[in-house]
C-alpha cells in the first residue's frame, strides 16, 4: 500500500486498481472512501476544509 499524508488523513493507493482516501474523523474513528479518482475527492475535501475555516473565523472588527 502506498500512502501519502494529507490534512486530516491519508491518501491510500493499493496496486493502482483500488484507491481510497482515509479521513480521520476523531481520535479513534476513521472513514475510508474508495473511488477511481481519489485526487478529485482530495481536492474537494481540501476546498471544503478551507471554506469551513473561513466561515468559522471570527468576524473582523
Amino acid at each position: 500500500v502506498n500512502t501519502r499524508p494529507i490534512s486530516g488523513g491519508m491518501l491510500l493507493k493499493q496496486q493502482e486498481v483500488s484507491k481510497a482516501i482515509e479521513v480521520q474523523l476523531s481520535e479513534k474513528k476513521r472513514a475510508q472512501i474508495g473511488m477511481d479518482e481519489p485526487e478529485v475527492l482530495l481536492d474537494a475535501t481540501q476546498l471544503a476544509n478551507v471554506a469551513l475555516a473561513i466561515n468559522s473565523s471570527p468576524p473582523l472588527l
